[in-house]
């Protein structure tokens, strides 16, 4: 066979005084996964691999289907320069395999482009060649193909390439570099088994002390009575606070206007990503900051033709960075730079936005929305919910629920995850629709990931909660603590 796991996604991590590479191995993970909205057991998976590089660690990611065949995760561009240890840092590796073209280019000893196309792909090694050439003034081609190295010569113009053989072919590679779960690299699963251990050490103390807190409490001369009413009173507070988030319309059709202005403002980069979590925004609230905001991430474009990243000179870099940090500073945005390296030229940045007309809900607004599950018909009844998502996602997505509904004597919530698949983002009609269906109700919004993919569409994940009191069968009112 001679399957290689591409596109690869490749990047490297400074590695933090004190760490643990396998924390940071798994901390990384963790962070694709969630870029990606990957859940960590469904149809797609993360695969990973990882090397040392003094106190940096070099990093590969590849996504594809959960469970995959080994034979189809081995790594084009680290094999290679694993078997071929040129002794020079900058090289071009060039071979004609059953399914076309394979091409590796290493910059500086780190891997910056691996690639399998169709032989007649001239301008894929044009564009290469050329990254080739601006990185080193001896460039090096390994090309044992007469007809690959004349394009190559023909695409380096009238620069001198220095041709050497290759030992063989790739496909006869050993070792063979190769992809895996980040739960089977070995240092990982021994780390993992360590911090199991030490969760359950940490959790057998609390239980510990919480026994020697309850017999101390339950034991000492204490109205029975009072206990009941604290624990109602502090479900209350509990319910009250759900009650305060943000209406959901407000939320959706806020974070759609964010990514418009992010686009109208930012007109030289490619929004990526959106993230809004309602943690975070209650955490920012009780710091004294009342100003919502969500997460949006952005990169330079790439050749619509070639898929390619554009090469840009330092000076151009230079520019887009000042220009990028004056437009954010003039609407009050926080933005975040990627640094940019030889593997990784493609400039990032990640952007903290705030949602303007997001604000929790007024007691007036708590009041109108705390009451009892409604009889079945009702478009708050949570069949009613339900229904509406699963004839949403028929089509274009799927529900599912991250948790089993709670229950106690104050009140009830119910939880559900929407995915959907190429929402037309650049349009207000899908934010609009889910504005509507959430809006003015018992019901909070956790958190709304958005991916783009191409032409504006994009891929949606939402998180929300129904939340009502629990009915008192005396009067059909909320129970109150008692």
């Amino acid at each position: 066979m001679t399957a290689f796991a591409l596109p690869v996604a490749r990047e490297v991590v400074r590695l933090r005084p004190f760490a643990s590479v396998a924390g940071t191995e798994r901390r990384r993970e963790k962070q694709v996964r969630s870029a990606l909205s990957i859940a960590e057991r469904g149809t797609r998976d993360v695969y990973c691999h990882f090397g040392r590089d003094g106190r940096n660690l070099e990093c590969a990611f590849f996504a594809g289907p959960a469970g995959e065949n080994p034979d189809n995760l081995r790594l084009l561009g680290e094999t290679v320069r694993g078997w071929l240890r040129a002794g020079v840092p900058s090289y071009l590796w060039c071979e004609r395999l059953q399914e076309g073209m394979a091409i590796v280019l290493v910059i500086n000893g780190r891997v910056a482009k691996d690639a399998l196309t169709d032989e007649g792909a001239k301008n894929e090694l044009a564009v290469t060649v050329a990254k080739l050439l601006d990185a080193s003034t001896t460039p090096t081609v390994f090309c044992d193909d007469d007809a690959l190295l004349a394009q190559i010569r023909n695409a380096a113009g009238d620069a001198t390439i220095l041709n050497r053989p290759t030992p063989g072919s790739v496909l006869d590679a050993t070792p063979l570099q190769t992809l895996v779960e980040v739960r089977r690299i070995p240092a990982v699963a021994r780390w993992n088994q360590l911090r199991r251990l030490m969760q359950n050490a940490l959790l057998l103390l609390v239980i510990a002390g919480a026994a020697v807190g309850a017999y101390w409490y339950f034991t000492k001369d204490v109205d029975t009575t009072e206990i009941f009413v604290n624990s109602n009173q502090r479900l209350l507070d509990e319910y009250n606070s759900i009650l305060g988030e943000p209406d959901p319309a407000a939320v959706i059709t806020s974070i759609h206007a964010a990514y418009l202005r992010a686009v109208e403002e930012f007109t030289y980069w490619d929004v990526q990503w959106l993230r809004w979590q309602a943690e975070r925004a209650n955490s920012r609230g009780r710091g004294g900051n009342t100003v919502d905001t969500v997460s949006i991430g952005a990169a330079l474009p790439l050749n619509p033709e070639t898929g390619e990243f554009v090469p840009i000179s330092d000076r151009e870099a230079t520019e887009i960075t000042e220009w990028t940090d004056e437009r954010a500073k003039a609407l009050g945005w926080t933005v975040e730079l990627a640094q940019r390296s030889a593997s990784n030229p493609r400039m990032k940045f990640e952007a903290e936005v705030p949602l303007d007309g997001v604000s929790p809900r007024r007691p007036d607004e708590i009041d109108a929305i705390r009451y009892p599950e409604p009889p079945r018909g009702d478009p708050w009844h949570w069949s009613s919910v339900q229904r509406d998502f699963e004839q949403l996602t028929a089509l274009i997505g799927t529900t599912r629920s991250p948790r089993p509904p709670r229950a106690n004597p104050i009140y009830r919530t119910r939880t559900l995850v929407v995915e959907l698949r190429n929402v037309e983002w650049g349009r207000p009609d899908m934010a609009n629709w889910l504005a509507r269906r959430l809006g003015g109700g018992p019901v909070m919004v956790e958190s709304v990931v958005v991916v783009m993919d191409t032409n504006a569409l994009a891929a949606m994940q939402i998180t929300f909660k129904a939340a009502w009191c629990t009915q008192d069968p005396a009067t059909g009112a909320c129970a109150a603590p008692s």
